[in-house]
This record gives C-alpha cells, sequence and structure tokens, in this order.
C-alpha cells in the first residue's frame, strides 16, 4: 500500500518484487532477445528506484540516483517497445509487463508524468494478455496487481473514478481465484485502496464514508487472517496496521471511542514488531498523532500529551520542530502537527501558528509543487484552513482571511485545469 495525498508506503507485494528477487528473470528459458533485455532490465532495478515497497510518486528528479535511473529509462524504453512489438510467447508477454511496470514507476520519479501514463497503460494491456495466455493464478495475479498499479497512477492525477474502475477489476479478478498468501494479500491490497479512493477528500478521496469503511474493515479482516496463519508474517502486519489508521481516521468523527479501539490495535500490533524493522517507527508515530484527536475528542488531551511524548522519547529524543526532518505526508509532521493542535486545543494558538508557518516553510525548502500535484496542493490546503482557523481563534482576522484567500486562489487555479473533477469541486466549495 502506498502513500498518495498521505497514503504511506506499504508492504502489498508490487509486480517489480519478483524481479528484485531475480524471479522472472532467472525462472524461465528465454530467447536471446529476451535474455538481453532482460539484463537492462535487472539492471534498472539494480538503481534502488523500481522494486518492491517503491512508491513513485515520493521520489523527485533531485533524488540521488535520478541521473542513473533516467540513463537506464533510455536504454530501456526503445528495447521494451521494440520487444513487445514481437511474437511473443506467455514468458515474454509477462517480461513486457513486469517491464513496463517499472518504466512507468522510474519515470514518475523523474515527474515525467505524461509518459508515465503510456507506460500505466501499456502494463495493463501486456499483463491482460499474459493472464489470458497462462490462465494461472498466478498471472491473473500479475494483472490484477498491475491493475492496482495503474489505478495509483490514475489516483494521483486526480481520476478517481477511473481508479477506482480499475481496481475493482483487480478485486473481480482476485475474488475468483483460489485461496492462498498471495491472493489474500492482493485483495487487502486492492480493498484497502478502494476503501482509500472512497474516502476523505483532504486524502485525495470521493467523501464516501460508508463505501470506504466497508472496504478497509474487509481488508483489515484478510490481513488479520494472514496474521493468524503465521505470526512472523511482517508484511501483513504493516498492511494490517496501515488499513486500522485509515479505518480509525474515517471512524473518527462519528465514533471516536471506535475510533481509538482500533488506533489502540494497531499500536499493540506494529509495537510487537521488532526494534527497527521495516515501518515500525513510522506506524507507531502515525498511530500516537491521529489518536491524538479522538482522544481529545473523548476529552483525554493528557492522554493523547503523554502517547506524543512517548513516541518523542522512543524515536525523537533531543529533536524539536524545528531541527526535525518533517515533509509533506512525512510521520513527523503529523507528529508536529498534532502537538500544534494540543496547544491550540488548551489556549495557545499562536504557539500552533508558529509551528505551522514553520511546516509550510520546510515544505517551501523542499521544493514540492502544490500547484503541479494534487497531492501537494492538499497537503497546502488543510495546512491553509488550519492556520486560517488558529488565526481566527487568535483574535487576527486579517491573516485569517489571507490563508483563506491563498487557498481560494489553489483550488481556483485546479478548477481551471481539472475542471468538473470532484476532489477540485470538493475542495473549492470548502474554500469558498
Amino acid at each position: 500500500m502506498a502513500a498518495l495525498a498521505g497514503e504511506m508506503p506499504g508492504s502489498i507485494p508490487d509486480p517489480e518484487a519478483v524481479t528484485a528477487s531475480g524471479g522472472i528473470c532467472e525462472s524461465l528459458t528465454w530467447s536471446n532477445a529476451s535474455i538481453c533485455f532482460c539484463r537492462v532490465w535487472m539492471s534498472l532495478t539494480s538503481t534502488g528506484l523500481v522494486g518492491p515497497r517503491l512508491d513513485a510518486e515520493e521520489y523527485s528528479p533531485s533524488q540521488p540516483g535520478s541521473v542513473l535511473t533516467a540513463g537506464f529509462v533510455a536504454e530501456l524504453t526503445p528495447l521494451a517497445d521494440r520487444f513487445a512489438a514481437g511474437s511473443l510467447e506467455a514468458a515474454d508477454l509477462n517480461l513486457a509487463s513486469t517491464a513496463y511496470l517499472g518504466i512507468r514507476r522510474a519515470l514518475t520519479s523523474l515527474g515525467r508524468n505524461d509518459e508515465s501514463r503510456r507506460y500505466a497503460e501499456l502494463a495493463v494491456r501486456y499483463s491482460r494478455r499474459y493472464a489470458e495466455a497462462a490462465r494461472t493464478p498466478e498471472a491473473y495475479l500479475h494483472y490484477a496487481s498491475a491493475s492496482r498499479s495503474y489505478a495509483s497512477f490514475l489516483r494521483s492525477a486526480g481520476q478517481l473514478e477511473q481508479a477506482l474502475a480499475a481496481l475493482n477489476e483487480a478485486l473481480h479478478t482476485v475474488e475468483t481465484l483460489p485461496e492462498s498468501k498471495r491472493q489474500q494479500s492482493e485483495l487487502s491490497a486492492d480493498l484497502y485502496y478502494i476503501g482509500s479512493d472512497n474516502g476523505d477528500s483532504d486524502s485525495l478521496g470521493l467523501n464516501r464514508p460508508a463505501v470506504a469503511i466497508l472496504a478497509l474493515e474487509r481488508s483489515v479482516a484478510v490481513s488479520r487472517k494472514l496474521m493468524a496463519a503465521d505470526r512472523n508474517d511482517h508484511n501483513a502486519r504493516v498492511d494490517f496496521v496501515q488499513a486500522d489508521i485509515r479505518l480509525a481516521d474515517l471512524l473518527r468523527p462519528s465514533n471516536p471511542a471506535r475510533a481509538l479501539r482500533v488506533f489502540d490495535e494497531a499500536w499493540d500490533v506494529m509495537r510487537a514488531e521488532p526494534e527497527g524493522s521495516f515501518l515500525r517507527a513510522e506506524y507507531l508515530i502515525r498511530t500516537a498523532a491521529e489518536a491524538s484527536y479522538a482522544l481529545r475528542d473523548l476529552g483525554k488531551s493528557a492522554e493523547a500529551r503523554r502517547r506524543l511524548a512517548q513516541v518523542q522519547a522512543t524515536f525523537h529524543i533531543d529533536q524539536t520542530p524545528g531541527n526535525m526532518q518533517v515533509t509533506p505526508h512525512g510521520a513527523e509532521e503529523e507528529w508536529v502537527r498534532a502537538e500544534a493542535d494540543l496547544d491550540a486545543a488548551a489556549g495557545n494558538p499562536r504557539k500552533a501558528i508558529t509551528v505551522y508557518v514553520l511546516i509550510l516553510g520546510k515544505f517551501d525548502a523542499l521544493g514540492y509543487r502544490p500547484h503541479h500535484s494534487l497531492t501537494d496542493a492538499l497537503a497546502l490546503s488543510v495546512r491553509q484552513a488550519r492556520l486560517a482557523e488558529l488565526y481566527r481563534q487568535a483574535g487576527d482576522d486579517g491573516m485569517a482571511s489571507r490563508y483563506a484567500a491563498d487557498r481560494r486562489a489553489l483550488w481556483r487555479g485546479w478548477n481551471a485545469s481539472l475542471p468538473n473533477n470532484p476532489v477540485v469541486l470538493h475542495q473549492l466549495a470548502e474554500a469558498q
């Protein structure tokens, strides 16, 4: 599961994962063209920017290794197109699809989104051909995973209905397959993203909470089953926690007590992971930060502060918001905001304002692109709205109006470039 508009990088296997482990290129018998193609593809995976648990939207052209990635993409892309244009057996279709998935991710990491879309579509097309030719559960799972990857691309472009169509196709494909560990993992992932796409507009969703909650409850149930089958299945535990957190966020406005129980379960599962394990620190920080709002709703602000202090003592001792690495959608940024919001709730909006202004300054220093990226636009918009509220609480209507006007201008610009987009229209209406 991956993080778009607050999305968190997760553990659900992507089709590229098998190549990163040597599986695809070493387990089948290839033609000479296939072998040549595969060598270039494996070189691309070796850059570290294509492989399991990579969410390309988190990377930028300034990321170390981008020049190397661009060189491999330039080498691999024409080779992939020539290879795919030939007469392909099932194994070749599998390789072509996997390569196109990797090219899509690499191009997205380089900021070349227009080109990226073409390869996202080609990955789905060739994975479908592979499934139809091989007619095996693994081939159909590859197609479902490619469809999910394409849906992620569509979602980041604001095309949520089209993304849901791709996800529902993936879900239908997976539900017809015999149960296996990988089938259940893919099922959990498809349900998670269906829940995300139907979730809150501020998190790049369609504001259909009832639909989102049902999908996320199913995703949690599947991951719970995988955890019960193998207590050492780290991926299942990460997926469980990620879905639990998003579910709790949706439950909190109407049922903070239930949301807190879900947050607590996520905390317990991730705390049981070995120290230093993948994403343990990130999800413990996120859980404590987001649970603080449910605790505050329940009149337990002291407990919220205790949990946030515990996180700081464990992971960021002697660090302050000023010297902490804070990025859009990062766990540390959530923790810093949670602390600031507790200060505001305790009657100190000026202290919270200082922190929020600091956050926006750090975003600017990172070169984020709120006028070109919907996820960055949402990150900015949420914080602009909060600053307007904080300034009103502090009695400074002039500054409140300034941030509200900046937010309206942001979404008017997006409405011009993405007219009639449901996310943009919702944000614009809220900003008026």
